[in-house]
């Protein structure tokens, strides 16, 4: 495009000017404003007009029918088809789903997760028995609670409620073979053991461990 408005911007001084006349063109025809100043306000269309004006459409959908009237689209179902089916096409390439989820595990690492009263309780046992642990370890697109890195070892802390609930269970499920598969030592505490005996939860740590508690 050439010429030379391009690239030009009105100032305040023009932007306010030209809505003024576009206030003084509205005051000058009161026919075009709506409700009540409007003149064809209140006015219903007949029932004749309404057939007039329905026939008037049949006939130009006749001269110009509609796109997509009786018309079926497969190349686009099949399209989609060989999107999905061919892993080196479109947004679904293998190194787009890789990379999708390699930044969601990156911002799985840097969340800053809350951590509850259970998990905090075998944290302090951890603390008080000198064991080296990370928390948060991440398996796959999977987060555990506590890893032991010396011993091979993963804790879980399942609270009551939480993984009382059915679809918690099955991913729990899920997290328990992912565990095995890589060979990794899984401990599960549950949160009404902590409650009616703390220590004894103290003991089952250790004692997977191959320690000796006190």
């Amino acid at each position: 495009m050439k010429g030379p408005k391009v690239g030009y911007k009105q100032t305040e001084e023009h932007k306010r000017k030209r809505l003024e006349a576009v206030r003084l063109f509205h005051r000058n025809n009161p026919g075009r404003v709506s409700g009540e100043k409007n003149a064809n306000y209140g006015n219903r269309m007949s029932l004749e007009s309404k057939i007039k004006r329905n026939n008037k459409i049949k006939e130009l959908r006749k001269i110009k029918p509609v796109w997509n009237k009786n018309k079926k689209c497969p190349q686009i179902s099949i399209g989609v088809k060989k999107a999905w089916q061919n892993p080196n096409s479109g947004l679904h390439s293998i190194q787009r789903n890789e990379k999708l989820s390699n930044a969601a595990i990156k911002s799985l690492k840097s969340y800053k997760r809350y951590t509850s009263f259970p998990e905090q309780q075998v944290m302090e046992i951890l603390k008080f028995s000198t064991i080296f642990f990370i928390p948060q370890y991440q398996i796959e697109k999977y987060a555990y609670d506590f890893y032991l890195p010396h011993f091979n070892t993963i804790i879980e802390v399942d609270g009551d409620y939480w993984h009382s609930r059915p679809e918690v269970k099955e991913k729990d499920k899920i997290k328990t073979n992912v565990c095995h598969k890589y060979n990794f030592n899984l401990l599960r505490i549950k949160e009404c053991d902590l409650k009616n005996d703390y220590y004894n939860c103290y003991r089952t740590i250790i004692s997977f461990i191959g320690g000796k508690p006190f």
